[in-house]
C-alpha cells in the first residue's frame, strides 16, 4: 500500500470550509475515475465520504478505505445499511446492498458537502426516502453551473431513484 502525504477532504472541509466550484469538480472527477475503475472490476466501495477522499500534498486525489467494499461475486454477511449514515444511498434501507448506484449517490452527497461546506443530514437519507423521494436539496451557496450539471447529469441528487442513476 502506498503512503500518500495528504489530508482528507473531511479535514480540509473542517479547516477551510466549502471549496470553490472548480476544486469540487476536480475532486469529483478524480473520485469518479476511481469509482469507475473499481466498478469495472465488479467492486462497490460502499463507504464513499469526505473522510475517504485524500487530497495529496502534490494535489493528487485518492479514494481510500475499501474496508467494507464488496465484489459482486462474493457474498457478504452484513445486515443493515453499510457505510456512514449521512452519505448512504437511501435504497440501502430497503435492503439493496451491492450497488454501483449507491456509490454514485454517496459521491454526490460528498461533493454536495464539499461545495456547500456542510453535508446532508442523516435524516435526509433516512428510511422514509425509498417510499417518497425527498424534495431537491437547496444549495446554501451558489454552485457553479458545471458542478450542478455534473451532479444532475450523473443522477447524483437525492430525489433520483437508484434505478435511474447510472450503473
Amino acid at each position: 500500500m502506498e503512503y500518500v502525504p495528504s489530508v482528507s477532504l473531511a479535514e480540509a472541509l473542517h479547516t477551510r470550509g466549502a471549496f470553490p466550484a472548480d476544486e469540487v469538480i476536480r475532486i469529483g472527477v478524480a473520485a469518479l475515475d476511481a469509482l469507475v475503475a473499481a466498478h469495472q472490476r465488479g467492486i462497490n466501495h460502499r463507504d464513499v465520504k469526505p473522510a475517504n477522499i485524500l487530497i495529496g500534498h502534490d494535489g493528487r486525489i485518492v479514494l481510500v478505505d475499501f474496508g467494507v467494499a464488496s465484489h459482486g461475486s462474493d457474498p457478504t454477511i452484513t445486515d443493515g445499511p453499510i457505510g456512514t449514515l449521512a452519505y448512504i444511498a437511501p435504497e440501502q434501507f430497503a435492503g439493496i446492498r451491492q450497488s454501483t448506484a449507491g456509490d454514485l449517490f454517496s459521491i454526490g452527497a460528498t461533493l454536495y458537502h464539499a461545495a456547500e461546506g456542510e453535508g446532508l443530514t442523516a435524516s435526509s437519507t433516512g428510511p422514509a426516502l425509498p417510499a417518497a423521494p425527498a424534495a431537491p436539496v437547496a444549495p446554501v451557496a451558489p454552485v457553479a453551473p458545471a458542478a450542478e450539471k455534473l451532479l444532475v447529469d450523473t443522477g447524483l441528487s437525492a430525489g433520483v431513484r437508484p434505478t435511474s442513476r447510472p450503473r
